[in-house]
């Protein structure tokens, strides 16, 4: 199981460097980082594992960021708007 979370991670950490993104901390599970990445669609955010900071370690850290209260079917379907969005 890493391994699949590994590379949801390796692939959202793509993405950051593609869209303006930030980390954040989520007060519930503050030992896992947020990942927030602002899309042309709309904000996606992952938390990432203690372990795969290392993928992350360069994307910015901030205090301010704010979760847009998105669920994973928004974000499902604001990824998949992105392709249209973007071509």
């Amino acid at each position: 199981m890493d391994e699949i979370y590994r590379q949801r991670n390796e692939l959202a950490a793509a993405l950051a460097r593609l869209f303006p993104s930030c980390i954040g901390i989520d007060p519930e599970e503050p030992d896992w980082p947020v990942l927030y990445i602002q899309l042309p669609s709309g904000q996606v955010s992952y938390h990432f594992s203690p372990t795969d900071l290392d993928l992350i370690e360069d994307i910015t850290r901030s205090e301010t960021v704010v979760w847009d209260g998105h669920t994973n079917e928004d974000k499902s379907l604001r990824l998949s708007l992105l392709g249209m969005v973007v071509y």
